[in-house]
């Protein structure tokens, strides 16, 4: 399930309601239309493999982008990140000089 104009990704996992930035770490694809399967989501574009209870990448080193979010009488509140404003050169930018594989080598 995803909120906020599908930026935030809202699952389930141990019995606990779980948000995160709708964006594999791979190449940022939305990841709500992924598969779980024993509380691990894949994602549907690369099949990056991450653990919901935690967010965990299990191809690559890092985790997704938790996001605090609460149950209140039912409803589901999550604080929401902001929109960038940033030209899409330089998110990507950004994000290439942070993203790291297994073995810790910038890729």
């Amino acid at each position: 399930m995803t909120a906020a104009e599908g930026r935030v990704l809202l699952a389930r996992a141990g019995g606990r309601i779980v948000a995160y930035r709708n964006a594999c770490l791979h190449k940022g694809a939305r990841l709500d239309t992924g598969v779980v399967r024993d509380g691990v989501l894949t994602c549907p574009a690369h099949l990056w493999r991450y653990r919901l209870d935690d967010g965990t990448c299990l191809n690559a080193e890092g985790t997704l982008e938790r996001l605090p979010c609460r149950v209140l009488d039912g409803q589901v509140e999550v604080e929401v990140p902001a929109v960038s404003t940033a030209p899409l050169r330089e998110q990507l930018l950004t994000h290439a000089r942070t993203w790291r594989r297994h073995g810790g080598e910038a890729t």
